[in-house]
């Protein structure tokens, strides 16, 4: 049984998967199945959008408190 990636081995391999490295390529040097190169960038790319969606809301969350004069 292998050890799991890192969270950060993780984003790395995606990064360089989106800087051109051939898919195929990725899956040989690092010991994995194309399926699961798949899912882990599905799992992530779902986990970049809620970072997105979590922005915005602490932005807009952000102007509100502005608009009431919270901080001033």
């Amino acid at each position: 049984m292998t050890k799991p990636f890192t969270q950060e081995q993780i984003m790395s391999i995606l990064k360089e998967a989106e800087a051109g490295q051939p898919i195929e390529e990725l899956c040989r040097k690092y010991g994995i199945s194309e399926e699961t190169f798949s899912a882990l960038r599905k799992k992530y790319d779902e986990l970049e959008g809620i970072k997105a969606d979590r922005l915005k809301a602490l932005d807009e969350l952000s102007a509100l408190d502005q608009s009431l004069g919270l901080y001033d």
